[in-house]
């Protein structure tokens, strides 16, 4: 099935500081995750409407991850069943793993949980591609440390 991208801007998540510049960094994908006794566990895919019935493990509210799973769900199809909203990424996880819901995260941040089999990524038809950005203070001094830092990070 086609995943859908049901919203639109040029920056998913922008920064909400002014003074800053915003710099590309690389693509991210967050990814709809349960624990692995979950029931939507054993799903190879949940469309919407599957995924507007479950409680939702979420990020505290101006987190950029929320905002961008808020829009493209909610573009979508519209209201999310939050269970649960925690400040930190770990926390998250482990409400997921504990089944007390399901949960979306950066691929990044559960790479190690998904390998070890302690959560499980759920297909839906949602685009939660996203990009990633360096930001740093405007007008600031750009010192060969920190261009060094930049070049390693760009790989």
């Amino acid at each position: 099935m086609p995943r859908r991208r049901c919203w639109c801007h040029e920056w998913p998540g922008p920064p909400h500081a002014p003074g800053l510049d915003v710099l590309a960094w690389r693509e991210d994908e967050l990814v709809v995750i349960a624990g692995k006794n979950h029931p939507l566990s054993r799903e190879s895919f949940a469309p919407l409407e599957i995924l507007a019935e479950a409680d939702w493990i979420m990020r505290e509210p101006g987190s950029g991850t929320r905002e961008v799973f808020e829009q493209a769900f909610s573009a979508c199809f519209g209201h999310i069943r939050i269970a649960l909203e925690l400040g930190h990424t770990e926390a998250v996880k482990k409400a997921v793993e504990a089944g007390m819901g399901v949960g979306f995260l950066s691929r990044l941040a559960v790479q190690r949980e998904l390998e070890n089999g302690w959560l499980v990524e759920i297909k839906t038809p949602l685009d939660l591609n996203r990009p990633l950005a360096i930001l740093l203070p405007q007008g600031a001094v750009r010192t060969r440390l920190l261009g060094a830092f930049l070049e390693n990070l760009a790989g």
